[in-house]
């Protein structure tokens, strides 16, 4: 398993271990000069079943977070300059909604915090990480806390309960919900109701457009420019209305499928940071990501 993490350093897992590589997106370090070199290592207590990165908009938590097999445990890498990792265990309060479900198909969603963080100021800084399992009726959000404490769970019910074509999820930052719902994208707003936060359907240009795999969300307000997301720019109208979609951006030599030669034309524009051709994920830039986005994609999006 493999990850960015927000220093830009490449987090390798195996086992119990974390490797984070650093200098491999062209930033290189003033003492680490090459690129490839080690810029940290922890070991977790356990062999966790999922790890993600800390939100990037919590400046002072740079890091990564992993899950035990059980759901029952978090454990925070934090990952400071200059400094060894330190790694924080955190217990989850409520593990009742995971019961029964096999976390290996779970999506895990870091959204950000419940308050403004800084690196001097990390009071309240609570990590927000959305859940859902393809197919369930409810979005499970957990709370970290700053330091130590229990992880709060909370759960968001869908208005319109399980549906099992409902596949994937994405949160942008406003907070919106996108689900692939019978191949296409459904956005879903958290509704405060008499009975609790409800995520319903609201309007939005991307309701409707196809799309047949996991989602993968600009962090923008609302995710849709009508510059960046215009027909100059490789988006095409569907026939008979308005909504805009793209093709694959894992498909970078666009034959319909994800496989070798995409991964050829990425090799070959590696380094590339503007107009690339190669770029697998749609963030400018050839680097490793855009490998991890056509093996994640292979065969098709």
């Amino acid at each position: 398993e493999a990850i960015w993490a927000n220093d830009r350093t490449l987090v390798l897992r195996d086992g119990q271990r974390l490797v984070a590589v650093g200098g491999l997106d062209g930033g290189l370090d003033a003492e680490n000069p090459e690129r490839g070199f080690v810029a940290w290592e922890a070991t977790l207590p356990e062999v966790p079943t999922k790890i993600l990165a800390v939100p990037s908009n919590l400046q002072g938590r740079n890091g990564v977070l992993a899950f035990s097999t059980d759901m029952k445990q978090l454990f925070e890498v934090r990952a400071e300059p200059d400094q060894e990792p330190m790694v924080q265990s955190y217990e989850v309060a409520d593990t009742s909604v995971f019961s029964g479900v096999n976390p290996n198909f779970l999506n895990f969603v870091g959204t950000g915090t419940e308050s403004d963080c800084s690196p001097t100021n990390q009071d309240g800084c609570k990590i927000l990480i959305d859940i859902f399992h393809p197919g369930a009726g409810e979005v499970v959000q957990l709370v970290v806390p700053a330091e130590a404490g229990a992880v709060l769970t909370k759960v968001r019910p869908i208005l319109g309960g399980p549906n099992q074509t409902r596949s994937s999820l994405a949160i942008n930052d406003a907070g919106h919900c996108l689900f692939t719902e019978g191949g296409s994208i459904k956005v879903y707003a958290p509704i405060m109701r008499a009975n609790g936060m409800v995520l319903e359907p609201i309007d939005s240009p991307f309701n409707g457009a196809p799309a047949g795999g996991g989602l993968l969300v600009d962090r923008s307000t609302t995710n849709f420019d009508p510059v960046e997301h215009s027909v100059e720019n490789g988006w095409f109208d569907l026939a008979g209305g308005d909504i805009e979609e793209v093709f694959c951006p894992s498909d970078v030599n666009r034959d319909g499928n994800v496989d070798f030669s995409d991964m050829l034309k990425v090799l070959g524009d590696w380094g590339c940071v503007q107009g690339c051709s190669g770029d697998a994920n749609g963030d400018v830039l050839v680097n490793f990501e855009d490998v991890l986005a056509v093996l994640n994609h292979w065969g098709g999006c």
